[in-house]
């Protein structure tokens, strides 16, 4: 999650509060339990709900890639899609070997973030939070789509 002071550009970025990488160099990604995630095809909502995850506050997104040093944080994060998923679309290519079938739907964000050792915290309002877009959906892509290669399976 990045914050900023004014508008979204570099030069007014205060927080980057990232999980770093992993060992063969995946950024920005971390494992979820399978409670933490709920999905409900009957009426096509999904929900993710993190809390405490330890993060880092690299302050700029520059200042990762740039390997300088961090701050402890942490991340509470719930978001929720849901309402009326209407029709389904299916975006399908053999060339990129990609295939994604999508709802549009509504969502709703809950966050908050913390650098304990700096006395920072930040929460969203979500009553001035807006979204122009939110699908619910899925996709396959490379081997797991069939005739890629692989049997098609998720």
């Amino acid at each position: 999650m990045d914050l900023y002071k004014g508008s979204v550009e570099p030069a007014n970025q205060v927080h980057d509060f990232n999980p770093g990488n992993d060992a063969l160099g995946l950024f920005w990604t971390i494992p979820i339990a399978r409670e933490n995630l709920r999905a409900y095809p009957e009426d096509g909502s999904v929900v993710l709900d993190l809390s405490n995850v330890a993060l880092a506050d690299y302050g700029t997104v520059a200042n990762f890639f740039m390997g300088k040093p961090s701050i402890p944080s942490t991340l509470n994060l719930r978001i929720e899609w849901s309402g009326n998923a209407l029709e389904e679309q299916v975006f399908h290519s053999e060339t990129d070997n990609f295939e994604a079938r999508l709802r549009k739907t509504t969502v709703s964000v809950t966050a908050s973030a913390s650098t304990p050792s700096t006395g920072f915290s930040f929460s969203n309002d979500v009553s001035t939070t807006m979204t122009e877009y939110a699908v619910v959906g899925s996709e396959r892509n490379g081997s797991f789509l069939p005739g890629a290669g692989g049997d098609g399976q998720m």
